[in-house]
């Protein structure tokens, strides 16, 4: 009985005692892990939630029908898997059970993972997209998102950060870009029919004519798992997108995230977010475009100019053009050569007539046949005027020829002459009409900021008290903007003038 008594006094205290959540949860986890059943078991379910850590570890969602687990794959047992799988997938995977301790929940630690086949989801996924496709809602031409919308429609939840975002990015870079909201369900069961309820709005003639025009309409919501999704996976939504009078941005989930509603829209954002860069794309970020575009034209025309006048320099600087009698040259070496080589000929041919004549003589002399030497003598002579006549008769042959070629030279010259002067005068006429200053003295006139120097070429670039420049043909202007008058805008800002 003391014993008894004993006891029960000491479980009455420990009934008392304050436990620690951790001391809880360490208890938990010894029950579990001590538990044999529950280490190394095979389990079948559908992956959801499936994310990978920065440390590499992968965490999701395992799912049956009725109930689901957490489950966690370590960074080493991951680069060994030969299957890594996505959302929706079916799998079997080796694990055994464990508590995590500081979340106070239980999970499964996987050392093996197998396929087993889609999941219901994506079965379902599939079979939709192949009928949608068949039906041609994914191949008709995509529409262009203006550049500079002015209004733009948002069908999504009020209350998700989906909304918060887009405002929050278009207003900062847009401010008077107007933005309309027609509410809707994005997650549940009455999410695909919140949805295509508030598509159909947009087709109702009071609808329209109060909204007025509408220059994109977003629909789409923040992250989660693919039944969270599955809202735009319905075919009455992916039906209705696709019918929308007005280009659509789908903006569903986070970037790796792909619902039926992307194919069906004319345009794909990866997250709400960039659905708002999209619509309102930073001011910053234009004039950044609008400078770059300015330098390059100015790059280009500077590089023109440079290239035309480098071209001028060298057709002036061509032999042809400063100096036409060089052409000559060639052909007055070649005159000389021929002469040279003829007075050469003549001179050794009178040299072997020469040699002839004193050996006859000298053959004469030692024979002293006088008839004979005179007659010699005789065919002498006729041969010697032969060789003259045919040298005279070949004089103005030659000198002709030579004539003739330098008539030719010189007319050949003077119209090279001529076809350049006619191409630099064309080159000349067209510098003439991109000279800037030509341009000024038409009536126009180029303005920049006082202070910096920065052309203005734009009414949304000037601000209402800036200093400007106005540069004319004959000198500049020193001027003020006292009202800035946008195109297409009845109203101004600043002072009337």
């Amino acid at each position: 009985m003391k014993e008894r008594e004993e006891m029960t006094e000491i479980e009455a205290l420990d009934r008392e005692r304050i436990w620690k959540v951790s001391e809880i949860n360490n208890m938990v986890r010894n029950l579990v892990q001590n538990h044999g059943i529950l280490a190394n078991i095979w389990v079948e379910g559908e992956v959801s939630n499936w994310k990978i850590s920065q440390y590499g570890h992968a965490y999701f969602t395992l799912k049956d029908s009725d109930s689901q687990i957490r489950a966690i794959i370590w960074r080493e047992t991951l680069r060994a898997l030969e299957f890594v799988p996505t959302n929706g997938d079916k799998v079997h995977v080796l694990g055994s059970v464990t508590v995590w301790t500081r979340g106070g929940e239980y999970r499964i630690e996987v050392q093996r993972l197998r396929k087993a086949g889609l999941g219901e989801w994506l079965i379902q996924l599939e079979e939709l997209k192949r009928k949608l496709a068949k039906d041609g809602l994914f191949d008709r031409p995509k529409r262009t998102l203006p550049q500079y919308p002015e209004r733009v429609v948002i069908i999504t939840s009020p209350d998700g950060a989906a909304l918060r975002d887009i405002v929050r990015i278009a207003h900062s870079n847009r401010p008077l870009l107007e933005l309309i909201l027609i509410p809707s369900l994005v997650q549940g069961d009455q999410a695909p029919g919140s949805l295509v309820k508030a598509l159909r709005l947009l087709k109702e003639p009071k609808v329209r004519e109060k909204l007025g025009r509408v220059d994109a309409v977003i629909i789409g919501r923040g992250g989660g798992s693919i039944e969270e999704l599955w809202a735009f996976n319905n075919e009455s939504v992916v039906r209705e997108v696709a019918d929308c009078d007005f280009p659509t941005i789908s903006a569903v989930g986070h970037e790796p995230d792909w619902t039926l509603c992307d194919l069906a829209a004319d345009v794909r954002a990866p997250t709400p977010s960039h659905a708002a860069h999209m619509i309102a794309p930073s001011q910053n970020e234009q004039r950044d475009q609008v400078r770059r575009l300015t330098d390059r034209l100015e790059r280009s025309v500077s590089l023109y100019l440079s290239r035309c006048r480098t071209s001028l320099d060298r057709l002036v600087t061509r032999p042809c053009l400063s100096h036409p009698l060089s052409l000559l040259s060639s052909s007055r070496q070649s005159l000389d050569t021929v002469a040279f080589r003829l007075q050469t000929r003549i001179v050794q041919l009178y040299g072997r007539l020469s040699h002839t004549w004193s050996d006859l003589r000298h053959r004469l002399q030692g024979q002293k046949p006088s008839v004979r030497l005179e007659r010699l003598k005789d065919q002498v002579c006729h041969l010697f005027f032969r060789i003259s006549q045919r040298v005279a008769a070949k004089m103005p042959i030659l000198t002709d020829r030579i004539r003739r070629l330098e008539d030719g030279l010189r007319d050949t010259t003077w119209r090279i002459v001529k076809n350049r002067r006619s191409e630099l005068d064309s080159v000349s006429a067209r510098l003439s009409l991109l000279d800037p200053f030509a341009i000024l003295e038409r009536g126009y006139s180029v303005i920049r900021d006082a202070v910096s120097g920065r052309l203005v070429t734009r009414a949304e670039q000037a601000a209402v008290g800036q200093e400007i420049e106005v540069i004319l043909t004959d000198g500049k202007l020193k001027s003020q903007v006292k009202r800035v008058v946008m195109k297409n805008s009845r109203e101004g800002r600043g002072d009337d003038l």
